[in-house]
């Protein structure tokens, strides 16, 4: 699966566009990382990301190309091409996580492709390693653990 993405501010400006093949990656370990080739600064300025997914590359980099066009987004520096006046896309964005002074803060929920929902959950390195002495303690691995407070955390969300 391809997805396009998009960065918000906190007044739901459109800063960037991009378009990945992983989105967990490109969130995880490039963007909201020290490796990424945006600045510190801009990164800063984001505080809710939102995708779309796509079946193949081409639709996917098909659509970033419209939403660069329609939306100038300051950040892209890129060439983009201008198709946005072409035609009309129907946009389904979904919410895919918040960010606080270029960290991923919270839950962040992607269906795979068999249609079932996981989550992707994003901790500092000082809050995994509490959870980690807590499950030791517990006699639970770390992935057991993060499944019950999950688990108890959709329970309460439900009221189940």
């Amino acid at each position: 699966m391809y997805h396009v993405y998009r960065f918000l501010d906190k007044e739901n400006i459109i800063l960037y566009v991009g378009f990945t093949h992983d989105i967990q990656t490109r969130m995880r370990n490039q963007h909201f990382a020290f490796a990424s080739h945006l600045p510190q600064e801009n990164i800063n300025n984001v505080v809710k990301v939102e995708h779309m997914g796509f079946k193949n590359k081409k639709e996917a980099a098909y659509h970033e190309q419209y939403y660069l066009s329609l939306y100038k987004p300051p950040y892209n520096t890129q060439f983009y091409e201008n198709i946005s006046n072409e035609f009309e896309i129907n946009s389904n964005w979904e919410f895919y996580c918040s960010t606080e002074n270029g960290r991923i803060i919270d839950v962040c929920n992607i269906g795979n492709d068999s249609g079932k929902t996981r989550a992707l959950v994003i901790l500092t390195n000082e809050r995994k390693k509490q959870l980690e002495t807590i499950a030791t303690k517990k006699g639970r691995s770390f992935n057991n653990l993060m499944n019950v407070i999950l688990d108890n955390y959709v329970k309460s969300e439900l009221k189940l």
